[in-house]
């Protein structure tokens, strides 16, 4: 395995076009590229990005991928939180256990592994998504900030996962010293509930 992947992060790609009006949920709904996750590296790494946006308006970031991955300038990126589980490096994710609705501000889940206070997520049902930050976190509960209150209902089995979203802004020629990858500029889209 390439030293670059070692301390790999899960991610997903979306494309964008005019007629989505930049739209959250139509984006993550009709526009995944791969449909499944794969893995790349961010740097710096999601602890440093975490410290880094307390505040700022604009996060910039260095992203490592394979080089048969369609990276193109303008498309959505969702970098995941990962854990390590039995040996196996994935994304941090959860369900929702009991049924929520709008207003609640705290979230029983299947599992908290891996959640941590301030960790930014994303609640998907369907088509519907809502991204939260989370204020705490208890045995199979998390709690998000009443500003992030849900805005719609999330039936029991909806999926949570601690992410990052960003849009690819730029392309880097490659290095070929660790071997064969490719290098994007990403720039974090910060603070945003339901709107890229």
């Amino acid at each position: 395995m390439s030293k670059i992947w070692m301390r790999s992060n899960p991610y997903r790609l979306y494309s964008n076009s005019p007629d989505q009006r930049h739209n959250l949920s139509v984006v993550l709904d009709t526009s995944d590229i791969y449909g499944e996750d794969k893995m790349g590296r961010i740097f710096p790494d999601e602890e440093s990005l975490m410290m880094a946006n307390e505040g700022l308006v604009e996060v910039t970031a260095e992203f490592w991928a394979e080089p048969n991955v369609d990276l193109a300038l303008g498309y959505f990126m969702t970098v995941k939180k990962p854990r390590v589980l039995e040996g196996v490096r994935e994304a941090v994710t959860t369900t929702i256990s009991s049924d929520a609705v709008i207003d609640d501000t705290v979230l029983s889940v299947v599992t908290d592994t891996g959640f941590a206070s301030g960790d930014q997520i994303s609640i998907k049902s369907g088509a519907t998504v809502q991204l939260c930050k989370i204020k705490s976190v208890d045995t199979n509960e998390l709690t998000i900030y009443g500003i992030n209150a849900l805005e719609s209902d999330f039936d029991a089995g909806s999926t949570i996962y601690a992410c990052r979203f960003y849009r690819i802004i730029a392309r880097r020629t490659p290095y070929d010293a660790l071997g064969p990858y490719q290098v994007v500029t990403l720039r974090e889209i910060i603070g945003v509930a339901g709107m890229l």
